[in-house]
């Protein structure tokens, strides 16, 4: 890209073309043009001022951390023309103080108070750094960067840089009250106790600000001192004026605190691996930065930085598989990594078992052994975390342009599967009809699908060591997520009427019924309150599946669910029942009452008795004793599948008859039994029905736990979408893969 300057000449250049053109016709009008003259000679001035240096302008990856300065793309650049080759390797030796006196070591001790605030520093010294102007603002520059997003704003890493020279060790890292704490901070000229200085940052200055809230309720703040108990820094803020680098400093101590010792560590080796290379004692081969020891409140001592390089063995196989590149060899491989700053050594692996480093390949019939690369991964290459990346780095280095794009041996057409096509339809239809569809979380507390509900707690797939009350098991259920949201947008004008699809978890071996997060239901108790009741089975079998749920050994299923709600001042059970009746009207599932397909009118009578005939599944509902919905508002979703009269009673036929004639009826021979010899009895519907879903008026407890109470009257659908996915001809269609099919 061409330095601003010069693109600024040629459009002024441009404008003066532009202008004397229309001077000249206005010239004709006998209008003078001295004007156009002069913008077009300063035209011309600044276009000889400019420069003609070329400026690139380079984007970085948001994980490349090690360059975002200077020396990094530079160092990368090197490394990638093979103009720096070997890349260079760090070393960390032990920090030399001027004083010979043990005391004098330059060493950090945490002291255990920090923990309340920020527990954790890590240090390194750069000996001997020759610094000018634009060095100086690289490293500057560079710390801004990392704070901004790997440190998070500072938050989890705050970083400090001294001048080693007007300190003097070893250091403490302690956490005082603010009112202790007295020191006069970078680019202020007078003293400012902490809690002063905090308040003096939040009203005055726009950058330091931000970082206030961080310090402003702790009842301690975190300070690093010297031997003298002078300031040197009060991170995450500011740094004290004592040890602020100029451009005369020689030796440069760099700490960094935070919350994240592994961030810190990540943060520290990126800033001295980028400014390693200005120490007197590095060379071009070796970059040398002096170890601190730090002693963490535990008493436990450690050095750091840690600068070895990461190994990390990759099957030259599954380089190939990732990238496609299966014309390069081993070697090549190697050499092509190398140019990304990771080194790496062939590695095949023999039948004995014993490793041996060749680029050649046996020329016995028996199959290859399986080639592996030792990658070593410099400090600086954070980025590195797993084969994918290092397939990754192969690609960019032999040139994206460079891969031939070829069309796959295995032609794949992609399309939705047949239950998210399903889901999707029903999700534009609810959308059309007015309802907002929402997102919740697939992780929740444990009492919300049991106690919160009025329901006995569900045998559901738990979180081990969960982090957070909030996420504790999968659901077993959509409603407490509807009315969590119901909830969270109490001020919306009624009615509220949102809906989601989505999967709930449900255990393999758990029992049936609500217990087992099942449709199922309840006996009354003693007392004969819902409240008080007990689970017992279910009515139907559990729903067939067109293969054995998810045989992969998880022990758990995915159940793909609907759940409706309507939020309005008064009772709203027959709004949730028409949007019952209408679903099923759009999946194509009659309703089992005659009566009601009439009161819909003549079309839609002799469209339900059709579709009957055709042995579409019948829908219906009955009453439900479901403790979360208020009794007497509440009905079960009940499934009939249609089946041949005659088969039913003769108990069925065996399962293979009754296959046989699904696919006979299926394929358009419906009608044409005659042929057989034996008269058709018709279509019927099974017995006893499935229980597929729920849907009533919430009761008012259930809604007061979420936060609901006084609010609004809450009817509620939950449908379990699956046994619905069939096709025209009313054939089941696949609604999970099979995870035990090999690929």
């Amino acid at each position: 890209m061409i330095r601003k300057e010069l693109a600024a000449a040629d459009e002024a250049a441009a404008e003066a073309a532009a202008g004397a053109g229309a001077s000249s016709s206005t010239a004709s009008a006998g209008v003078p043009f001295s004007s156009s003259s002069t913008s077009t000679a300063a035209a011309q001035a600044r276009l000889a001022a400019a420069s003609d240096e070329v400026i690139y302008k380079i984007d970085i990856p948001a994980n490349r951390y090690d360059m975002l300065c200077l020396e990094g793309i530079a160092r990368a650049l090197n490394i990638f023309t093979g103009k720096l080759s070997p890349p260079p390797r760090y070393a960390v030796v032990e920090n030399s103080s001027s004083s010979s006196s043990p005391a004098s070591k330059i060493s950090f001790t945490v002291k255990p108070e920090v923990v309340l605030i920020r527990p954790f520093i890590v240090a390194a010294v750069l000996r001997g750094v020759s610094l000018d102007p634009v060095r100086y603002a690289s490293l500057i520059d560079l710390q801004e960067r990392l704070h901004q997003n790997l440190c998070r704003h500072r938050a989890l890493v705050a970083i400090g840089t001294h001048d080693l020279a007007k300190l003097k060790p070893p250091f403490t890292y302690e956490a005082l009250p603010p009112n202790e704490v007295e020191f006069v901070p970078l680019k202020q000229e007078r003293s400012f106790k902490a809690d002063e200085l905090l308040e003096h940052y939040s009203k005055n200055d726009l950058k330091l600000r931000k970082f206030v809230p961080l310090l402003k309720d702790s009842v301690v703040v975190p300070v690093v001192l010297d031997a003298d108990r002078k300031v040197a820094s009060m991170p995450p803020v500011i740094n004290g004026a004592l040890s602020a680098i100029t451009l005369d400093t020689k030796d440069i101590l760099v700490e960094c605190t935070g919350t994240d010792l592994r961030k810190c560590g990540l943060v520290l080796n990126t800033v001295v691996a980028a400014f390693a290379e200005y120490c007197s004692s590095s060379t071009a081969a070796s970059f040398v930065v002096e170890g601190v020891e730090v002693v963490n409140s535990f008493g436990e001592s450690t050095t750091t930085p840690d600068l070895s390089p990461r190994s990390m063995r990759v099957s030259l196989e599954e380089i190939h598989r990732v990238t496609g590149l299966r014309q390069l060899g081993g070697e090549e491989v190697a050499r092509l990594l190398t140019r990304m700053a990771l080194e790496a050594k062939v590695v095949v692996v023999g039948e004995n078992g014993e490793k041996t480093s060749t680029s050649s390949s046996s020329n016995s019939s028996s199959p290859p052994p399986p080639v592996f690369l030792d990658v070593s991964i410099p400090p600086t290459r954070t980025d590195v975390l797993h084969a994918c990346d290092v397939a990754e780095d192969v690609a960019i280095a032999f040139g994206y342009n460079n891969i031939v794009p070829s069309v796959p041996a295995l032609p794949c057409f992609g399309k939705d599967a047949p239950l998210s096509a399903l889901c999707e339809s029903l999700r534009n239809e609810l959308a059309g009809a007015g309802l907002s569809e929402i997102l919740t979380w697939a992780l929740c507390p444990a009492a919300e699908a049991g106690r919160l509900l009025r329901r006995p707690a569900p045998a559901a797939v738990a979180v081990a060591d969960a982090a957070t009350a909030e996420f504790e098991v999968l659901r077993t259920t959509l409603l407490p997520g509807a009315l969590r949201t119901l909830a969270s947008n109490r001020d919306a004008p009624l009615p509220v009427k949102v809906f989601e699809v989505g999967d709930v978890v449900l255990l393999d071996g758990a029992p049936d019924g609500l217990e087992g997060g099942r449709w199922g239901d309840f006996d009354e108790g003693e007392g004969g309150e819902a409240g008080t009741t007990k689970a017992t089975t279910m009515k139907a079998t559990p729903p067939p599946c067109p293969i054995p749920a998810f045989a992969n050994g998880t022990g758990a299923t995915n159940s793909r669910r609907l759940v409706v709600c309507y939020a309005a001042p008064e009772g709203c059970f027959q709004v949730v029942h028409g949007y019952l009746n209408r679903i099923m009207e759009v999946l194509g599932v009659p309703t089992r009452d005659p009566t009601l397909s009439a009161a819909l009118g003549a079309g839609c009578a002799a469209a339900a008795e059709k579709q009957r005939r055709d042995g579409a599944p019948c829908y219906g509902w009955e009453p439900s004793r479901d403790p979360a919905f208020f009794p007497g508002r509440q009905a079960s979703v009940v499934l009939y599948e249609a089946v041949e009269e005659e088969e039913k009673a003769a108990g069925g036929g065996g399962g293979e008859k009754e296959t046989q004639e699904k696919e006979k009826r299926s394929g358009g021979e419906r009608g044409e039994g005659g042929s057989s010899g034996k008269k058709s009895k018709g279509l019927t519907t099974c017995e006893p029905p499935r229980r597929v879903g729920v849907f009533g008026i919430v009761h008012p407890d259930a809604a007061a736990a979420f936060g609901l109470e006084g609010r609004a009257v809450v009817g509620a659908l939950e449908l379990d979408l699956e046994p619905f996915c069939f096709d025209q001809s009313y054939r089941k269609l696949r609604t999970h893969l099979d995870m035990s099919a090999e690929i």
